[in-house]
């Protein structure tokens, strides 16, 4: 950005710039083509005081050349896609028309009406500058096709006094607008950095929101934002969905005995293993302390069992690779159906499965479902 030119050297942000510039000229554009409509108009009431016998051709040159560039301009502006890149040459083919006319009418006025129809070059090159949502680039482009216009239809005449003091007036105002086009791109571009910066930080906040900070699964607050939307699909398709506790048998003493850092370190391994057994659509919670909810949707009663006897199987392998077997590390699992019944918790279901299947710690219990009649083996496995 120290440089002079103002595009970004990173070509993602820079198209992104440019994307974020080219929605917003069409709003902004449209007010301004308004605003230039009101002006061409406007200074048509003064060609009657002013022009004299030129006003026939006032008239004509200002609401049958400039007018009508005008309102095809905001006409480009509200058709479908003009945010595609149209709205750059949109504001700005109007404004070169509409130079060109007035200096048209210059060179047609006598003195000394062709010196006061010499400040609207001047108003359209504010315009230009101040009023189109364009940038610093073809918006400069534009002005200098003006003022060459101009020059080249002055020299000819011969430059006199006056002439070159409206020359040199015309290039000094020129060059004040550009500096105040660069510097106001130069803002909208640090401006849009800052967006994209704020906007990426929002999104990583709210992703470390739903985020355990210790096993990086989702956490409470991410299971009440994705459990209800999965039980109304589940009760309204009639999808088998299955919702599943895990809780490990006698961690506090992994805590006691190895420490609270290679308990976490335990907590960890495990909740890799939990998302090793798991399908790209399931989703895995850190429920507490030693307690890991896993939601299965797609997933009946009977697949959900065998997730959670891989669950067992993986914890039964972690106790050992840590060598916590023989103080009792385990896992036991509460199984319960999601969407069975509008006004069932799914959660109070699955937290007494898992009450009951801790009574025979490393086992399967799953919770009746009220709904669908109960076969045998689905109370406990």
């Amino acid at each position: 950005m120290r440089r002079l030119s103002l595009a970004f050297s990173d070509g993602d942000l820079e198209a992104d710039f440019l994307q974020d510039l080219a929605e917003r000229q069409v709003p902004f554009g449209r007010l301004a083509l308004v605003v230039g409509a009101l002006f061409v108009a406007g200074f048509g009431v003064l060609d009657l005081f002013v022009a004299g016998d030129a006003t026939s051709f006032c008239l004509s040159v200002r609401f049958g050349l400039m007018l009508p560039a005008v309102l095809a301009g905001l006409l480009a502006l509200s058709l479908p896609g003009a945010a595609d890149g149209r709205g750059t040459l949109a504001q700005l083919l109007p404004t070169v028309v509409a130079g060109l006319g007035v200096i048209a009418m210059t060179q047609r006025l006598p003195s000394p009406a062709a010196e006061q129809y010499y400040a609207g070059i001047l108003v359209v090159l504010v315009f230009g500058h101040a009023l189109t949502c364009t940038r610093f680039v073809p918006v400069s482009a534009a002005s200098f096709c003006i003022i060459a216009a101009y020059t080249a239809l002055q020299l000819p005449r011969g430059v006199g006094p006056e002439e070159a003091t409206n020359l040199f007036f015309l290039g000094a105002a020129e060059l004040a607008l550009m500096v105040g086009s660069y510097l106001q791109e130069l803002q909208r571009r640090r401006l849009h950095v800052q967006t994209r910066r704020l906007q990426r930080l929002s999104v990583e906040l709210e992703q470390q929101a739903m985020r355990d900070a210790l096993t990086g699964l989702g956490n409470r607050r991410a299971l009440e934002g994705r459990l209800p939307g999965h039980a109304a699909e589940a009760r309204r398709y009639a999808v088998p969905t299955a919702l599943l506790l895990a809780d490990l048998d006698h961690f506090k003493r992994v805590n006691d005995q190895l420490g609270h850092p290679r308990g976490d370190e335990f907590l960890v391994s495990f909740a890799r293993r939990v998302e090793g057994v798991l399908r790209e659509t399931d989703l895995a919670f850190r429920y507490g302390g030693d307690e890991f909810l896993v939601l299965l949707p797609h997933t009946r009663i009977d697949e959900g069992t065998t997730v959670a006897k891989r669950l067992i199987l993986a914890a039964q392998d972690l106790a050992l690779e840590f060598g916590v077997a023989e103080l009792g590390v385990s896992c036991s699992v509460g199984l319960a159906a999601v969407g069975s019944e509008p006004d069932a918790d799914p959660l109070a279901a699955v937290d007494a499965a898992l009450y009951a299947a801790k009574s025979v710690r490393g086992s399967v219990s799953v919770a009746p479902d009220p709904v669908a009649p109960q076969t045998e083996g689905e109370a406990s496995a």
